[in-house]
């Protein structure tokens, strides 16, 4: 069970048939180097040995890692939001999530939660995937150029010059999830847009900072598949909070 600490930055990371994918030896290494943070692992119906692999995890520090096992598959999006919901239970003055490939290190939430400290009137710190000097961005050009024509889609729905939606680290403050995250999402990969949208009618434009990421790698076992991310855009821009 995770320590009930208000100063805790919990990060949620969704896991669904992740047996050999999940880098157990960085979590556990970012756990030992970064003691104030904790982290919530959402076994999302796994049909595998996931359930495994996460049990092996928490052993490693259990005061530091609890298991949130759903009773059957709902989905990336409803596995982060009840990740949130029990973050929000904790306590947790930040609630960070992350892909189970880790191709965002945990590190990335550092960064995120760094900038978090300095600006108390975002809401939201999202990681973006923007190459640049210095920068270790790797992906295929195939999916950064159809990345960028779904960003631009995307802004213009939101009517804002957001630049990465779908990047799989970002950063919530306590409050925000709370207001943002109590009910379902309607779509599944577009739910970060979801949260976005609800923030900017809540608090306006100002309450997200996109964060450029020092360091993502593509992993070649991604999941994601673009007939049905069609369909999600289809579903999200036709849907309204």
């Amino acid at each position: 069970m995770l320590p009930l600490q208000t100063d805790k930055t919990v990060i949620v990371i969704p896991c669904y048939n992740e047996e050999g994918r999940i880098p157990s030896d960085d979590i556990i290494s970012f756990l030992r180097n970064n003691q104030d943070f904790s982290i919530l692992l959402v076994n999302d119906g796994s049909t595998d040995a996931t359930a495994n692999t996460l049990a092996a995890i928490e052993s490693a520090s259990p005061d530091k890692i609890e298991i949130l096992s759903l009773p059957c598959n709902s989905g990336k999006a409803e596995a982060v939001r009840q990740g949130i919901l029990r973050a929000i239970e904790l306590k947790a003055e930040f609630i960070a999530y992350l892909d189970a490939d880790m191709s965002a290190p945990p590190e990335a939430i550092l960064k995120l939660r760094k900038e978090a400290l300095l600006h108390s009137e975002i809401k939201l710190f999202a990681g973006s995937r923007w190459l640049h000097l210095g920068s270790d961005i790797k992906r295929s050009a195939f999916r950064h150029y159809i990345g960028r024509i779904i960003a631009t889609i995307i802004s213009i729905h939101l009517h804002a010059p957001v630049y990465d939606t779908q990047c799989g680290a970002k950063l919530i403050r306590h409050d925000a999830a709370v207001k943002t995250c109590s009910r379902p999402f309607r779509t599944g990969w577009f739910f970060d847009v979801e949260i976005m949208r609800r923030i900017f009618n809540i608090w306006g434009h100002d309450a997200i900072l996109e964060v450029a990421l020092d360091k993502w790698h593509h992993k070649n076992a991604s999941k994601v598949r673009f007939l049905p991310v069609i369909k999600q855009i289809l579903k999200l821009l036709l849907s309204r909070d």
